[in-house]
């Protein structure tokens, strides 16, 4: 196939086409002029200065009761008596069981006819010492008997000792048989009942005086450090609400305690034991908490926690400069937790980060700034 052109149809047709050139370029500037005649979308900003900041860390907390004992049998017998209801405020002293006494009487009883015996038998010895002595003088009696009365003598007294730690046995033991509370608390209810064989070393409830809790945490190692360095004092302040109670109860509060010096190497935790007050024992002991504990205040450059975002090269903060354009800076929080981010140098003061409209920003759009104190 052949292709011909006459001299004035090509003409036509390089005219034609220049005209399609000319329309498209003033298109192009005609996009370009309504561009930069667009408004520039405003954009919330806080703008960085140090200030006076609390640093809270948060943990999970569980409960304990601060106070809690095993009522534990130290004899053997039946068990004649329950002499309190389950769920009672019993107090140090209160008899709570009571074994049956009849073996124990008996050996005390015993142990007593023993000690009468051998006094007994001490004062005739004493008395042929007495009456031996001044024969013994006069060399009227062999030295050899008198000095086995003298030995006699001595023989009754360590039985005398004996026989009265025996005594001594015997009402110890006579008075385990009464069973009582060790502390005050709220006493469990009975894991054995009346007429039930006990042995020695058989639990048979179990007493918790929860006015207090110890909650049990574990930071990891940078946590830890964290703590070590920024707590205002040995025991920091903290407050505890009952996980899942929204609010319903108030938050107990309290103090640190307790930090391990050294961290758990399977788990890289450090074990920590806050201790709270617990007015009234509302919350039972076993609950968990959601504990917040105060390090301290510290005059600190921070940004809300909500204004970090998140890239894979790590964590970048929207910076608006004073000519509006918008910057992205890499960050390395000094501290954080769910409220706030301590900027270290990264951000200088006077710096506006943006505070919303994340999605649609971009590095080197241009922006109007607004700035706002609180973060939507």
């Amino acid at each position: 196939m052949q292709w011909s052109f006459s001299r004035r149809g090509g003409v036509k047709l390089w005219v034609s086409m220049l005209g399609c050139l000319i329309a498209l370029v003033g298109c192009q500037k005609e996009q370009k002029i309504q561009s930069a005649s667009a408004p520039k979308p405003v954009v919330p900003v806080t703008v960085v200065k140090a200030h006076e900041t609390p640093l809270w860390l948060k943990f999970l907390a569980k409960s304990e009761a601060a106070s809690h004992v095993d009522v534990t049998a130290r004899v053997e017998g039946e068990l004649e008596a329950v002499v309190f209801r389950p769920g009672q405020r019993v107090k140090a002293g209160d008899l709570l069981f009571r074994i049956d006494k009849t073996p124990y009487l008996e050996k005390l009883y015993q142990a007593q006819a023993e000690l009468d015996n051998v006094e007994a038998s001490y004062h005739l010895a004493k008395s042929k010492v007495a009456r031996y002595r001044p024969l013994m003088a006069e060399h009227l009696i062999a030295k050899e008997k008198f000095d086995q009365l003298k030995a006699m003598l001595k023989k009754y007294i360590a039985q005398i000792k004996a026989a009265k730690a025996a005594i001594a046995q015997a009402r110890l033991r006579l008075s385990w048989c009464d069973m009582k509370a060790t502390i005050d608390g709220i006493v469990d209810r009975s894991r054995l009942l009346k007429g039930s064989l006990v042995k020695p070393g058989t639990t048979l409830t179990s007493i918790t005086d929860a006015d207090r809790l110890y909650l049990y945490f574990h930071p990891t190692s940078h946590d830890a450090a964290l703590i070590r360095k920024y707590r205002s004092g040995e025991h920091p302040a903290v407050e505890a609400s009952v996980r899942g109670s929204q609010g319903l109860l108030k938050p107990l509060k309290g103090y640190v305690e307790y930090m391990a010096p050294a961290a758990d190497a399977t788990t890289d935790t450090v074990t920590m034991r806050a201790v709270v007050k617990n007015p009234d024992r509302v919350v039972a002991p076993g609950s968990f908490f959601d504990l917040k504990m105060l390090l301290g205040t510290w005059r600190l450059k921070t940004v809300s926690a909500r204004q970090l975002n998140y890239a894979p090269g790590g964590r970048f903060l929207y910076v608006v400069g004073d000519d509006g354009i918008v910057k992205k800076v890499m960050v390395h929080p000094i501290f954080e937790n769910d409220e706030i981010a301590v900027l270290g140098d990264e951000v200088p003061e006077g710096t506006m980060v943006a505070a919303g409209m994340f999605g649609r920003l971009s590095e080197g759009m241009r922006v109007r700034p607004k700035i706002v104190t609180t973060v939507p």
